[in-house]
């Protein structure tokens, strides 16, 4: 079977210029362990995750060991991009220091 033209094998396909990029809110937090341990997370639905944590075998390895979690603190990014950077910041701070390096974060974004 023979092409006729070369129109009809190439297929040009136009993407729309919107921007498909939707601007989604993601959380960093902090949870409490039942041995005292921290461990620091992203999300997009805070209480969909401490459920998760607390109740399925979607939890992290490290917090099924540790159950009950609960949450002890949270901060809103706009980015999952800003809130695997701000994670992994929170996680090089020392364990007294963790919270309030995230809530001062926080307090420093308002501001802006």
């Amino acid at each position: 079977m023979r092409l006729k033209s070369t129109a009809n094998r190439r297929r040009v396909i136009y993407f729309s210029m919107v921007s498909t990029v939707q601007t989604s809110k993601w959380y960093v937090y902090i949870l409490e362990c039942v041995d005292g341990s921290l461990y620091t997370g992203i999300t997009k639905n805070v209480d969909r995750r401490l459920h998760e944590h607390n109740k399925t075998k979607r939890a992290a390895k490290y917090t099924r060991a540790r159950r009950p979690v609960q949450i002890v603190a949270s901060v809103v990014v706009n980015s999952m991009s800003s809130a695997l950077k701000l994670e992994r910041k929170v996680k090089k701070q020392k364990k007294k220091d963790k919270i309030t390096f995230l809530l001062e974060y926080e307090k420093n974004v308002e501001s802006i």
